[in-house]
C-alpha cells in the first residue's frame, strides 16, 4: 500500500498557504523548509518534522514559522529591539484560521500548539505554529 512522505506533506501545507492570500500580507516570502539566511523581512516557513511511514493512519507534525522583525523603540534615550506583538499576533491568527479551516477528504489537519520564540541575534521573534496532520488514506 502506498503512503505519503514528508516531502508530500510539506508540499501540501505549503500549497494550502500559497493558495490563500497570506503571502500577500507579508513583506517577505513564503518558503518551503528554509528562508534566506540574510532575510530581515516578514517571512513564513513551512517545514515538516515527522511523518509515520506505516499506513492507516499516518501521523505527522509540520512547523509553520512566522518570522517578524523586532521594532525599534527608544527607552531612556537608548534604542532597543522589542517584540512586534501586534503584527505577530495578526499573522499567527490568520495562519491558524487558514489551517483550521482546511477540509480535505482523507486528512485531519489541526493546530496542536503555538509558541513564541525570540531570535535576539537576528533581532526578531517568530511564532512556531505546530500542525498535527493525520492521513487516513492516499488518494
Amino acid at each position: 500500500m502506498e503512503y505519503y512522505d514528508i516531502f508530500d506533506i510539506n508540499s501540501l501545507i505549503y500549497r494550502i498557504l500559497k493558495e490563500s492570500d497570506i503571502a500577500l500580507q507579508i513583506s517577505g516570502g513564503l518558503y518551503s523548509r528554509s528562508r534566506p539566511d540574510d532575510s530581515v523581512l516578514e517571512d513564513i516557513v513551512v517545514n515538516t518534522l515527522s511523518l509515520t511511514t506505516e499506513y492507516t493512519p499516518q501521523e505527522g507534525v509540520v512547523n509553520i514559522n512566522i518570522h517578524i522583525p523586532d521594532i525599534k523603540v527608544n527607552i531612556n534615550g537608548k534604542t532597543n529591539s522589542k517584540l512586534n506583538a501586534e503584527r505577530l499576533e495578526q499573522l499567527s491568527k490568520a495562519v491558524c484560521d487558514i489551517i483550521e479551516n482546511v477540509k480535505m477528504q482523507g486528512f485531519n489537519i489541526s493546530i496542536s500548539a503555538v509558541n513564541l520564540i525570540e531570535e535576539s541575534e537576528r533581532q526578531e521573534h517568530y511564532a512556531n505554529i505546530r500542525v498535527q496532520i493525520i492521513v487516513f488514506r492516499k488518494h
